[in-house]
């Protein structure tokens, strides 16, 4: 049986608050970025997960990362596979910022990565994406195993589409 906590994103997300980030898209585009806001289920025992975003991109669809863990630190290259295109980023999470249990007598925890993540192109539509902000990732763990289980992350921050010559 997996065992899930989830914190409410408005008990932590004003940890996370340090102003509105400016990106390289913002030192050259001719339209300024918009925000963008990205939710996002990663089932580590499926091996698979989903998306959703809206504002500057409005689109859902899979999500197929490569991770390298060290410790609580993690580096994810992640390919978001949308309906209109592919969009490609990079997250880097130098540490948790805490861990959680769940109950007093359980061994599973709740793990709250705070992290920068940034655009690094994209296909189809999204040829041309710019953009960067905060991640918010908890990140559960199965108490019969000790191994992921699933993360729930929120992505915010401000993108753009640069117009291809």
């Amino acid at each position: 049986m997996q065992a899930r906590f989830l914190v409410p994103f408005t008990v932590v997300g004003a940890m996370c608050i340090s102003g509105i980030p400016r990106t390289d898209a913002q030192l050259h585009a001719s339209e300024p970025p918009v925000p963008i806001e990205l939710t996002v289920h990663v089932d580590f025992v499926a091996q698979q997960g989903t998306f959703s975003a809206s504002g500057a991109v409005n689109d859902s669809g899979m999500v197929q990362d490569r991770a390298t863990f060290l410790g609580f630190a993690v580096h994810i290259d992640r390919t978001l596979f949308g309906a209109h295109g592919n969009m490609f980023m990079r997250i880097d999470s130098t540490r948790s910022s805490c861990t959680i249990p769940f109950l007093p007598d359980c061994s599973s925890t709740l793990n709250i990565h705070l992290a920068r993540w940034q655009f690094t192109g994209g296909t189809g539509d999204y040829d041309g994406l710019a953009g960067e902000g905060s991640w918010l990732s908890f990140v559960t763990f199965d108490p019969n195993t000790g191994r992921l289980a699933a993360a729930d992350e929120k992505l915010s921050g401000l993108a753009l589409i640069h117009a291809v010559r």
